[in-house]
Order: C-alpha cells, then structure tokens, then sequence
C-alpha cells in the first residue's frame, strides 16, 4: 500500500476526462510535450518538507495546475485551478511585499478548496504556511494539513519563482 493520494483525473474546471494529447508522434518516439514547466518549490527549513506547485501540461485549461506535497510523514498530490483565485504569484508577492510581517492570515484557496495556503507571521520573520489538501469529492472523504516554516528572507525568491512559472491573473487575495 501507498501512503500517497493523488488525484490523477482533473476535475471540470481543468477539463475532466480528456488523455493528453500527443504534439508530434514519429516510429516509436511517442513526444507528448516539448514543454515541460519547472514546479516552483516551497522548502519548510524546519524539516525539508516541500510543496511543489506546476501548471499541468496537456490541459485545454491554462488555470489547470498540479501540486505535490511531500512531509515526512506522507506524500499526498492533485490537481486544481487557479480560475477564480489568480495565480499563486499574487499571493507570494504580497507576502515578499509584507516581509516584515503582518496581522493575523493571509490566504490563497482556489473555488474547489482542494489545496489552500495560509501564511502567518511572528515579528522576528518566521512565516508558518499551512498547507490544507481536501480530496475533490463533496463533502471530503479525506483531509490534511501540514505546516511549512519559512524565513521572511525567502519570500522574495519565491515570488519570482511563482512570476516565472505562473501567469498574473485574478485579484481575488482573501486578507
């Protein structure tokens, strides 16, 4: 048995049921892609946990998006989109905007409410990420939550990250 629950069908909003299509076909080279997108990663420095966030190739949806999240005590993945929530890069840059802290949450959930982000924030630059994943039935059979530690320091890199891999779009930041 697996300790791993990944969602590999994409639910309606990144085009539910359709198989990836191949761009070139040729005597046994099966190419389903020439572009692969580099998953942006989110390192706890407490214990090495990540979450990797990527768009998904081969989706007619360009919110369409994978994430991985792995601890060590379980590696859960699936997919979501960024459709109503904007792309994660809004959320990063305004926690790089706000390095030196702020008050009470900031959060990033997209309308399926499969992966959500709530980042928080002492005075001396510690920001705790949690990361909550639901499975994409209703209601959920399945929930969990992980927090990432990360250093105010970081937070600029990760936007730039999340600028490069993921396209500005939507406003909707839940403060």
């Amino acid at each position: 048995p697996s300790d791993r629950a990944d969602s590999s069908d994409c639910h309606a909003s990144c085009g539910a049921g359709r198989a990836p299509v191949a761009v070139a076909a040729h005597r046994n080279v099966r190419l389903l892609s020439t572009m692969i997108p580099t998953p942006v990663t989110i390192r706890s420095v407490k214990d090495g946990a990540t979450l990797d966030l990527a768009p998904k190739v081969g989706h007619a949806d360009p919110d369409c998006f994978e994430f991985t999240l792995t601890t060590p005590i379980a590696t859960l993945g699936g997919l979501s989109s960024t459709y109503v929530v904007g792309s994660p890069a809004l959320f990063f840059d305004r926690l790089a905007a706000s390095w030196r802290g702020w008050k009470g949450e900031l959060e990033w959930k997209p309308l399926d409410n499969v992966i959500g982000m709530t980042a928080m924030c002492d005075k001396l630059g510690h920001v705790q990420l949690l990361v909550e994943l639901k499975s994409q039935v209703f209601p959920p059979d399945w929930e969990f939550s992980y927090l990432l530690y990360l250093e105010a320091g970081s937070l600029e890199t990760l936007a730039r990250q999340f600028r490069q891999v993921f396209p500005l779009h939507g406003t909707r930041l839940k403060a």
